[in-house]
């Protein structure tokens, strides 16, 4: 069963990917139920970051 947000507006914000060992890393956090539920590095040599997951 979903649950309904309370909060109908979103932000966003656009910042410099750090750069570590040669590769660009991007931070990704994600929610379950609405709660904290993880998060994990993606990291690239292109400011693009592709999906390319080895897993």
């Amino acid at each position: 069963m979903a649950t309904s947000l309370s909060r109908r507006t979103f932000y966003q914000e656009l910042w410099c990917l750090p750069k570590v060992a040669g590769k660009y890393i991007q931070v990704c956090t994600f929610t379950i139920g609405g709660s904290y539920g993880g998060a994990c590095l993606r990291g690239d040599e292109s400011l693009v970051i592709k999906k390319r997951e080895r897993y």
